[in-house]
Formats: structure tokens, C-alpha cells, sequence
């Protein structure tokens, strides 16, 4: 070659490794590495620099085929979809990935790498409930959460319910569907908690429905420390009208905040504290090592009771003033049943208290 063809052909060669390291820089900007993958990414980039090495002393026909040949190597490394047989792969690795999470889902901050595994259990039990399911799920998917596992429990529905539930579980694949018979609602929460696989617990009602951004927030809360419980506010809906209950601050509590808050405890804070349990994230730890269920022979204050068997294992508690959750009331659902001794569960609800301000 003359001076000036070679000078001509060395600037498109370093023109040519110069965009395929950009396309490489691209490639790898979009691609996540997934805990154990770091190996293969790895070898990958020396195998494919080795090529980039061998090609620029090649003719140029040869040069083009040895880049063209790294780009599908570097496609193939990072499940680049329409490449080889890797769509194959990838729905295959998405079936498995995506059992335990919503098919909706962006990264939330702090969780990227965290591990494979089950955050939350959202345990619903479900009784002729046909005309709010849609609205249930549709505001837990809302959440694109990817740590989290919806339990809906159909308690014995003489409705559709079952049907709807099934259909849900086969579009969203983070949702598992378990009939009983009609046993009430304390069964059914008793029926999920044996099967939760999550760290957490929260309980729905379903015909209630939760605010975007809820379950980010909680667990924003749960990382800052080490709480036993988090709880947020709601808006009690009826008729159309919205009424906030909550606590008015955001804050985590240890025992002595906790015992003032119990001392100086106003109606409006006995219900979001005590009285509910679906405005709030309990630790399935906890909730296992002390045998905690809910009293099935009581369909008035069985929330109060074990809520308060609950707290007498919480050391620290946070607070969020923000009203997640919508507490729709309705005339009919599950507390619609007699209860046949009202006196055993006032004394109960009696009992509870007592050790709760001990």
C-alpha cells in the first residue's frame, strides 16, 4: 500500500473498532448483570476484544464477517430478543423469574440487587365478591412490585368468585388461588398465612383497593431499620364520601414511643392502629414464632385481637402519615355472619386489652 492508502485504511479500521466499542458500551448500558452472570459477561468481553484484536489485521471482506460475527456474540451474552434461539431462552428464564412477581415491573430504588425471593405475601379472602376483583388486583398491580405474592382465598363463594379468581391467576402469574369451604373470614386469613411464603404480610379486604406507590413506600420504610410493623393511613370510603384516618406524622417508634402513643390513644388512633390490619405490613417471623392466627370463632374484633396478641412483640414500629389504603364500606361481605356467642368474644376482646397495657 502507498502512505496515503494505508494511513486511509488504519482510520477505518480505528473507525470501525472505535463504533463497535459504542455499540458494546450501548449494549451493556441497557443490560443489567444478574447476581451469578458476572462470569460469562466477563468472558464474553475478552473473547469478543480477542476478535476485535484478530480482525483489524484481516482484508477487509474477513474483517467485516469477524465484526459482524462478535456483535451476534455480544447480542447473544445479553439476551438481546431475535437473536439465534435466545427468545426461546428468555421466555423460558422470564416463566420462572416472573412465578412471584407482577408481569408489570420496573426496578424500585435500593432493590435491584436483591435477591430471588418472595418480599410480601398479600393475602385477600374472597366471598361473592365478583363485582370488586378487578378493581382489587388491577390496584395491586398498579404497585409494579416484583418481591410480592397475591393470595386470593375464596371462602366458599356461591357467586362467580372462583371463576374470576382463576381468570386473574392466569393472566398475572404472582397470584395463587385457594378454595375452602365457607368457614368465615378468620379461616381464610388463617388459610393464607399457612401457605405465605413473603418476609412480610399485609391483608386485604376484597372489596377495599390501595394507592399507587404504597408498597414502594413501606418498603422504603422497612429499609431504614429494623421494624416489626409499618403502618400508613386510609381514607374510609362511603357513599362517595372520604374520610382520612391515620396518624398524622411520619416517624418510627421504639418501645417508649410506642408505650406514649398507647397512653395518650384517642378513638380516631385506636382504629388505624388497633382496630384495622389492612393498612398495615406485619413480619411473618414473628407472626409464625408465636403462633399468631386469628380467632375463627368470633366475626366482631377478631382484628383487634390479633392485633393486640401482635404488638406485644413489637420493639419498633413506623409510622407513614400518607393515606395508601381505601376502605370501602359495604353493606354486605364477610362480617355479615351470626355469631352465635357474642359473649366469648367480648370477654376475649376483654382479656386482649388487658395485656396489651400491661
Amino acid at each position: 500500500f502507498s502512505s496515503h492508502n494505508f494511513w486511509l485504511e488504519l482510520l477505518l479500521q480505528g473507525g470501525l473498532v472505535a463504533l463497535f466499542l459504542l455499540f458494546c458500551v450501548i449494549v451493556f448500558s441497557f443490560r443489567q448483570l444478574e447476581n451469578g452472570k458476572q462470569t460469562r459477561q466477563i468472558k464474553s468481553i475478552l473473547v469478543t476484544f480477542f476478535l476485535i484484536m484478530v480482525s483489524v489485521m484481516m482484508e477487509s471482506a474477513v474483517h467485516s464477517v469477524f465484526i459482524f460475527g462478535t456483535m451476534v456474540l455480544i447480542c447473544y451474552n445479553q439476551n438481546i430478543p431475535g437473536v439465534g434461539n435466545n427468545q426461546k431462552k428468555q421466555s423460558v428464564r422470564n416463566r420462572k423469574k416472573t412465578a412471584d412477581r407482577p408481569t408489570n415491573v420496573r426496578n424500585i430504588p435500593g432493590m435491584a440487587d436483591m435477591p430471588e425471593f418472595i418480599l410480601l405475601s398479600t393475602i385477600v379472602p374472597v366471598y361473592n365478591g365478583e363485582k370488586y376483583l378487578d378493581n382489587l388486583v388491577e390496584s395491586i398491580a398498579s404497585q409494579q412490585f416484583p418481591y410480592m405474592e397475591l393470595i386470593l382465598v375464596d371462602d366458599g363463594s356461591s357467586d362467580h368468585t372462583l371463576k374470576i379468581c382463576k381468570k386473574m391467576a392466569s393472566r398475572y402469574l404472582w397470584i395463587r388461588v385457594i378454595h375452602t369451604k365457607n368457614m368465615g373470614v378468620s379461616h381464610a386469613r388463617n388459610t393464607g398465612l399457612e401457605v405465605a411464603r413473603g418476609q412480610w404480610i399485609h391483608f386485604m379486604d376484597a372489596d377495599d383497593e390501595i394507592d399507587p406507590g404504597m408498597y414502594t413506600e413501606f418498603v422504603r420504610n422497612v429499609a431504614r431499620g429494623h421494624q416489626d410493623i409499618v403502618i400508613c393511613g386510609c381514607h374510609r370510603v362511603m357513599d362517595g364520601k372520604k374520610t382520612a384516618c391515620g396518624p398524622n406524622m411520619t416517624e418510627i417508634l421504639d418501645r417508649e414511643g410506642m408505650k406514649k402513643l398507647f397512653d395518650h390513644m384517642e378513638m380516631n388512633t385506636r382504629y388505624w392502629l388497633l382496630d384495622y390490619i389492612w393498612n398495615k405490613w406485619y413480619r411473618r417471623d414473628i407472626i409464625e414464632k408465636n403462633k399468631l392466627r386469628f380467632c375463627e370463632t368470633m366475626n366482631l374484633g377478631e382484628d383487634f385481637l390479633f392485633n393486640a396478641g401482635y404488638f406485644r412483640y413489637v420493639s419498633e414500629l413506623s409510622l407513614i402519615s400518607d393515606c395508601f389504603y381505601q376502605y370501602l364500606i359495604h353493606e354486605s361481605g364477610l362480617v355479615s355472619k351470626f355469631q352465635e356467642k357474642p359473649w366469648e368474644g367480648r370477654e376475649k376482646l376483654y382479656h386482649a386489652q388487658i395485656e396489651l397495657y400491661q
